[in-house]
């Protein structure tokens, strides 16, 4: 059983148990201590009603109606397919110039024989020493910076799409292939190095 009671004090209503009635207390509200008395002087109908904001304005509470579950994207975010495209465009220019200067007879003129990544840049020194710049070589350069800008971009779209909600498989794809650009590269420098 519940003691209920207005606190003389600071007039909110308050409630105890029965084995404190009759003895002095501590008002949450106002701190004061005061003697509940013996028996509930507080009548039912006085004490409010908690009701929910959206009732006490009329509206209906979003738990009584039946809410529909977050919309969850179908498509991916428009940087997958940048990142798709710009890592499979890095691929073929990379491909395309090693296909393109691998066939080009000035090029193995300047390099034929070399057996050694040593040996292929003691050449080239050699060549650009002597004032003779091979015309291959500004290609080589522009090719090489727009791989490198086609693969940076690819992998800054493919982070940046990753980090958005939806399929993010054109992303993965993106990203792998400039993952395997750059394996590839770092491969293709390194194993004249090693054997």
């Amino acid at each position: 059983m519940v003691v209920q009671f207005l606190c003389p004090a600071c007039s909110q209503p308050l409630e105890i148990d029965d084995q404190w009635a009759g003895k002095p207390v501590s008002c949450p509200y106002c701190c004061r201590t005061v003697t509940t008395p013996s028996e509930s002087t507080l009548d039912q109908s006085a004490i409010p009603q908690a009701t929910g904001l959206l009732e006490a304005d009329g509206l209906t509470s979003p738990a009584a109606e039946q809410m529909a579950p977050p919309e969850i994207p179908t498509t991916s975010h428009p940087l997958a397919g940048w990142s798709l495209a710009l890592g499979a465009a890095a691929v073929a220019v990379f491909i395309g110039m090693n296909i393109v200067l691998g066939m080009d007879p000035e090029v193995q003129r300047t390099i034929g024989g070399a057996q050694t990544t040593r040996e292929v840049q003691e050449r080239m020194m050699e060549q650009m020493a002597s004032g003779n710049m091979p015309s291959w070589f500004l290609t080589t350069v522009i090719g090489g910076l727009l791989i490198f800008g086609l693969w940076l971009a690819g992998l800054v779209c493919g982070f940046i799409a990753l980090s958005k909600p939806g399929p993010r498989r054109k992303a993965h794809l993106g990203l792998l292939l400039c993952g395997g650009l750059l394996l590839v590269s770092c491969l293709s420098t390194i194993s004249p190095l090693i054997g």
